[in-house]
């Protein structure tokens, strides 16, 4: 019978030589860990107005922005070891307010591995790629993320609600 001991030894020397594969020759392990600054660009797209941009995540502010139609803004991000770093951006034109997450680390690490650039449309946001663009819907509105909470809560737990 194979002892605990044997099998931590032989699983500790499994890691470290996957480690050691991961990390290319002469260099480091800080920048193993250390991921490349990744800049954001965000273009007007929305002919008619000039659209208001305000975006976050959750330790920095960055700051409004007026963006005339075919001006750009940017900003630069760290995104983080492990791949959880989320911006989020409000855009205002005339009397209209959208919500979105300008950069999920999952889902973009792949297209913005240094730039991530968006048109900014009134139907909403679309990233630019290689060879093409994704669009994307707007977030939904508070009130509807609340509602939609709650009705997932609803089903989860099937909670069974009566109205008289």
């Amino acid at each position: 019978m194979i002892s605990t001991t044997k099998i931590v030894i032989s699983f500790s020397m499994l890691l470290a030589i996957l480690f050691a594969l991961q990390v290319k020759d002469g260099e480091s392990v800080d920048s193993f860990f250390d991921r490349p600054t990744v800049t954001v660009f965000i273009d007007n797209n929305i002919s008619d107005f000039q659209l208001g941009v305000n975006c976050e995540d959750s330790h920095n502010k960055i700051g409004f922005r007026s963006l005339k139609f075919g001006e750009t803004y940017s900003f630069m991000l760290k995104p983080n070891f492990a791949e959880t770093t989320l911006y989020h951006c409000r855009f205002i034109w005339g009397t209209v307010s959208h919500h979105f997450d300008i950069y999920i680390q999952h889902r973009d690490r792949d297209d913005c591995k240094h730039e991530c650039h968006w048109k900014i449309n009134k139907s909403g946001p679309c990233k630019e790629k290689t060879d093409s663009e994704e669009c994307f819907p707007w977030n939904p509105n508070l009130v509807k993320r609340i509602m939609l909470l709650m009705c997932n809560w609803i089903n989860i737990f099937s909670i069974k609600i009566y109205v008289s």
